[in-house]
């Protein structure tokens, strides 16, 4: 998707600002010392329960402005990555939230994440980490978020989750939506349909970013870091 200053952001990023930086999108900023933040996705240890409440602070602050901008009466849609090694903790401030997890094939997500990194990474970094450092921060983010969302999507009741491929949003989303509106029995997909077939419309030109093949060491790089995640969602390990 098309990705500026002025487009709408993560609504991590606005918690980063309100915990006085308690978020792991800290480690965008000092990606030389990203390990300091890893723990910021999901607090588990018990030194980190201050860090957590200031975290919880600073979100539920950010939710209860935008839900005031609102109007006070619409339900809110989150999107941030971080969420997703934090289902347990949403779990216990939001009982009934829903939840949309989309999945994409590994080596696409690899490609489309170094692409974000090497064009998005410099706008918001204060240091700057090398080759293998960013590499390395890529590989272990999916294999902690997806370790961590396997394990505790188990406490989302079933009608409260929903899962779907990046592939086949991308090419139906107009259906795809609409069997999220049906999974989670949103109700008044009538409604905004009309909406969704207008923004699908004004996207129709729209191209995605093109990359070069993998090189064979970087395939043999994910299939030893991310082989084991490959058969969670159906993927086939490339050679």
């Amino acid at each position: 998707m098309p990705l500026s200053m002025d487009s709408p952001s993560e609504d991590e990023i606005a918690t980063l600002q309100l915990s006085g930086g308690k978020s792991p999108y800290m480690q965008l900023i000092f990606m030389r010392k990203e390990h300091q933040y890893r723990s910021y996705f999901d607090f588990c240890s018990a030194e980190h329960f201050q860090a957590k409440s200031e975290w919880v602070r600073g979100f539920q602050k950010f939710l209860h402005k935008v839900t005031y901008r609102c109007g006070g009466d619409k339900p809110l849609l989150l999107k941030s990555t971080a969420h997703t090694g934090r289902v347990r903790n949403l779990m216990k401030m939001f009982p009934k939230a829903r939840f949309v997890y989309i999945h994409r094939d590994p080596y696409e997500l690899f490609q489309s994440t170094a692409h974000m990194a090497d064009t998005y990474l410099w706008h918001c970094a204060l240091q700057v980490p090398t080759n293998e450092q960013v590499t390395e921060y890529i590989l272990w983010l999916y294999e902690f978020l997806h370790d961590v969302y396997v394990k505790e999507r188990t406490l989302i009741p079933e009608n409260q989750l929903h899962e779907l491929s990046f592939h086949d949003l991308e090419k139906d989303p107009i259906g795809q939506v609409e069997k999220i509106y049906t999974a989670l029995r949103l109700g008044g997909f009538e409604d905004v349909l009309p909406l969704l077939q207008s923004y699908t419309k004004s996207t129709s030109g729209y191209k995605k970013n093109v990359f070069a093949s993998l090189a064979p060491e970087t395939i043999e790089l994910i299939n030893k870091r991310w082989g084991r995640t490959l058969s969670t969602f159906g993927y086939t390990m490339r050679h």
